[in-house]
């Protein structure tokens, strides 16, 4: 009976979802600076959807396009001699493969629950906004005396915003602090922050030389997207905030600090950065958190997906952050300890330089706040089709990942940590 109510709750679920049926996705390599300007015109056509940045050093970009736009785009390429190839013919069918996976990875789960064991460090699934919020409790519960969780705000639509804080937290540490998942489409980042937040507490004892720093995780920086894109809409990205005077829903939270942000004029945009800095919860809630660490925080880290890359500002201009040097030593140590487990490459550099400029990051403002050490990490997708990576992935990639972040942990505390 519970097998059956658990496939009908599925299949109201599933109908419920935004459909991908014939939409298409291009692998774009612009082979020219030209090419590339060109191509990034179309970012604020709502039927183009970008799934990596456009990178102004030819690397191919794949570029989802609704059913309506498709002879036009197609067009436009062949027009301006842009290599292409179409990859995927019918997006809906990746997403109704991904969906089966979720629903036998959910009756897994049941199994094992029925068996007395729990879901918690279960890499093996891409985990609701609840499972993250419930393992949250659980460790606090469990390793009070090592962390503890704390409600920083509350998103848009209302939920708790919670952050797992490592450490005594007394004023006398650097601080480092992570987030993940402002991009709604991207469950690999929150994963990433949950493999973390494991590898620190659970096995807190075996990192005795990180104890000279606190450490602030947010999992889901973006809580209401993220629902809406396991429940709803699988590529959903912003948040889910109303633009008056338009029908488009929500913000890019990644254009919306305050640090050279710009006005965009299409809510319809998926990088549309709001009428004014911070007005997104989610933002001005990361925002606090520099405030009330002001001086103590060394390095923060932005989790996104995909591109494996390890970027630093600034992203506004073709201008390096004047600490460019250190930015460099810690994406090289970040870069070299993940190629040991998998032999998975990070291209290193400045934003604006690897890809193309953008207004209102949060590493942007970050630097501009004088943490040390500012970073969007794009981490791994999945092959061909990028947002979908499969969930027999998710261990590999978290797991090389720790690697890499465990080196910049032990950067801050070597040059910042009690001597």
């Amino acid at each position: 009976m519970k097998v059956f109510i658990l496939c009908a709750i599925f299949s109201l679920a599933w109908a419920r979802q935004f459909s991908y049926e014939g939409y298409k996705v291009w692998l774009v390599t612009p082979r020219s600076e030209s090419q590339g300007i060109l191509l990034k015109q179309w970012e604020d056509n709502e039927s183009v959807d970008f799934w990596e940045s456009i990178s102004r050093k030819g690397k191919s970009s794949r570029i989802m396009v609704a059913p309506d736009t498709q002879i036009h785009f197609e067009n436009f390429l062949k027009e301006h001699n842009i290599l292409h190839e179409l990859i995927i013919e019918n997006v809906e069918r990746v997403f109704e493969r991904e969906r089966q996976e979720k629903a036998e990875n959910e009756m897994r789960l049941l199994r094992m629950e029925s068996q007395g064991q729990s879901r918690f460090s279960d890499f093996n699934h891409f985990w609701s906004f609840s499972e993250i919020n419930r393992y949250l409790t659980h460790l606090t519960i469990q390793y009070g005396d090592i962390c503890h969780t704390e409600t920083l705000g509350f998103s848009g639509e209302g939920r708790a915003m919670r952050a797992l804080k490592i450490g005594s937290f007394d004023g006398s540490k650097p601080v480092v602090f992570f987030e993940a998942a402002l991009h709604a489409r991207e469950w690999i980042a929150p994963m990433t922050a949950v493999y973390l937040i494991e590898q620190l507490v659970v096995n807190y004892n075996s990192h005795r030389e990180l104890q000279d720093i606190d450490i602030i995780i947010i999992p889901v920086t973006n809580p209401d997207g993220y629902e809406y894109s396991h429940q709803f809409q699988r590529l959903w990205r912003k948040t889910r905030s109303v633009n008056a005077n338009s029908t488009c829903i929500g913000v890019d939270g990644n254009r919306n600090f305050a640090h050279e942000w710009r006005l965009s004029t299409n809510p319809c945009s998926e990088t549309y950065g709001g009428v004014a800095p911070f007005t997104e919860r989610e933002a001005s809630i990361v925002r606090d958190v520099f405030d009330r660490y002001d001086n103590q925080i060394k390095l923060y880290v932005a989790l996104h997906s995909y591109g494996q890359y390890f970027l630093y500002p600034w992203g506004y201009d073709f201008v390096k952050v004047d600490n460019w040097e250190d930015h460099e030593i810690v994406g090289r140590r970040f870069a070299d300890a993940v190629h040991k487990v998998n032999g998975t490459s990070y291209t290193i550099g400045n934003a604006a330089i690897e890809l193309y400029i953008g207004f209102g990051y949060s590493d942007d403002y970050s630097a501009f706040r004088g943490v040390d050490i500012s970073t969007t990490i794009e981490l791994p997708g999945g092959g061909s089709y990028g947002f979908d990576i499969p969930a027999s992935r998710i261990q590999s990639v978290v797991k090389e990942t720790w690697m890499g972040l465990e080196e910049m942990l032990h950067y801050v505390a070597e040059v910042h940590g009690n001597k």
